[in-house]
């Protein structure tokens, strides 16, 4: 905040740059959700720029992923991107049904068992341009899911 008190825009760029950054001094996590919302929602309704922070894993099988995210503002592109080299390299994920600009989850299919791997969602144009949180998945193991 300002010696005045009062809040602009370069005030609200440096709190979204500097919201996740890690402080290794800190006894305290922030809260990943405040009344129901993730600071994307807040962002995203006060009409701040800010890359999507919600990917999150909802389930996985041998061979598929489940993600979901907020979905995006006003982009023009979005997609999965996946790495199976601990995020080296990146490509576009194969998913059931096409990731569209205004999708907030999606399936990836053709995933090897026993394998970990890192996803991201990526989006071109509008509030949330720019790369997600990573998400990181193990696959499961088929013989260890037939042991259950």
């Amino acid at each position: 905040m300002n010696q005045d008190g009062i809040i602009n825009e370069t005030d609200m760029k440096f709190l979204v740059k500097n919201l996740y950054k890690s402080n290794p001094d800190a006894t305290v996590k922030p809260k990943e959700a405040v009344a129901d919302k993730y600071s994307t929602d807040y962002f995203n309704e006060l009409g701040i720029a800010s890359t999507i922070n919600t990917l999150k894993n909802t389930a996985e099988s041998k061979n598929t992923v489940s993600l979901s995210w907020i979905a995006a503002v006003n982009a023009t592109e979005v997609k999965i991107e996946q790495s199976n080299d601990n995020g080296v390299t990146w490509s576009t994920s194969t998913t059931e049904q096409p990731v569209t600009v205004s999708s907030n989850n999606a399936v990836v299919t053709g995933l090897s068992e026993n394998n970990s791997y890192q996803f991201r969602v990526k989006v071109v144009g509008g509030l949330n341009a720019g790369i997600s949180n990573v998400v990181k998945v193990i696959t499961e193991d088929a013989l260890a899911s037939k042991k259950k």
